[in-house]
């Protein structure tokens, strides 16, 4: 993208807007840094605490807000993110707000190889991946693997 038209693009964020790009860098940082320091155990529970007092009819733009948000800072993250660390990130911006998001996991066979995913859903909407990503992969319930989990 020509500098120009990103400059034109950044002067036309509010201040809330970069407000909320800074929590994403930041947040993406913390995920990415709990994820790379920690055992399993130990990241998930710090990371994935249960949703609170969730709003379940929430404002389409604050959830497209914070997502194209989230997206500015992430593309010019200097960590590597992957799926998993953008949306534990995104996840807790959402949860910060209310919003009644899950993190979703899931595996697949790829030319002998096994892949894992992760992304977001609200209800049976899919919020930072394409809508039919579920389809392509078998979905992993780690809450069945509680006593694990809490050790």
């Amino acid at each position: 993208m020509p500098i120009s038209r990103t400059l034109r693009q950044a002067a036309r964020l509010s201040l809330a807007d970069w407000w909320l790009i800074a929590e994403s860098w930041f947040t993406a940082l913390y995920v990415f840094l709990l994820i790379r320091g920690l055992p399993f155990s130990t990241w998930y529970r710090l990371l994935l605490s249960p949703e609170s007092g969730a709003d379940e009819n929430a404002d389409e733009g604050k959830i497209k807000r914070i997502a194209r948000c989230f997206a500015i800072a992430a593309n010019r993250h200097p960590c590597r993110l992957t799926c998993l660390h953008r949306s534990i990130a995104l996840l807790r911006l959402y949860r910060r707000r209310n919003i009644p998001v899950r993190l979703r996991m899931g595996i697949r066979k790829q030319d002998e190889t096994m892949e894992g995913h992760a992304w977001l859903t609200m209800g049976q909407r899919v919020l930072n991946d394409r809508q039919d990503i579920a389809d392509a992969y078998t979905i992993v319930d780690l809450s069945s693997h509680s006593a694990y989990l809490n050790t």
